[in-house]
This record gives structure tokens, sequence and C-alpha cells, in this order.
């Protein structure tokens, strides 16, 4: 991840995840589900000051995926990083539609 400061804000570049968990897809003989198939994952993020969202919430949109998905785009934050309150933390979630398969909150560097 990196940011870039622009009029509107800073803006995030997300190259991509890796090592996600993949979603079940079926039962194989046995029974047991398995642990083989795709899914489709979506990344949010936003700069977060105690409990509200300064700015815009940056997203990227629902890509299939094995277990890496790769977006290589940017998405503006609506806020510069550098103007944001000491105490703010970049917030990212990778999500599906029915599940939170990873986050992470991080300082922002300004």
């Amino acid at each position: 991840l990196a940011s870039d400061a622009t009029p509107a804000g800073s803006l995030l570049l997300l190259e991509g995840c890796k090592d996600l968990p993949v979603p079940a897809t079926g039962l194989p003989s046995c029974g047991a589900p398995s642990k083989t198939g795709t899914g489709r994952a979506y990344v949010r993020a936003t700069v977060r000051h105690g409990e509200a969202d300064l700015g815009l919430a940056a997203e990227w949109p629902s890509r299939a995926f094995q277990s890496s998905p790769a977006w290589y785009s940017a998405s503006p934050l609506g806020v510069a990083l550098q103007d944001a309150p000491e105490q703010a933390l970049l917030h990212i979630e990778v999500r599906t539609d029915t599940a939170l398969l990873a986050s992470a909150s991080t300082p922002p560097a300004g």
C-alpha cells in the first residue's frame, strides 16, 4: 500500500492480497468440506479517528480469486493523510458478500 496527496486528499494504492482463505465449495465423497474453489473479494479502506470515518471510504470492486486477488489501482481517501489527527488509523477490510476475510488498522504514513 502507498499513498500520495492530491487536491481531493490522499490516494491509496492497492496492489493485491496474498493467501486469503478460499471459501469451501461443495463436498467431496468423504463428506468433509472441500478446501479448493474460488471466491469473490472486495476491499474497503477508511481513515478513522475514534469511531468516526474521516474523508471517503475507498473501495475496490469484487474480484474472483483463488487465494491472491489483485487490483493494481488507486482510490481516493478524501482526506490528506498528513492532515489527519495524530490518533487517526488507516483501516482496511477484505470481504466477500457474506464474510470478513481479513482486516488491519495502522497509523497512516502522512
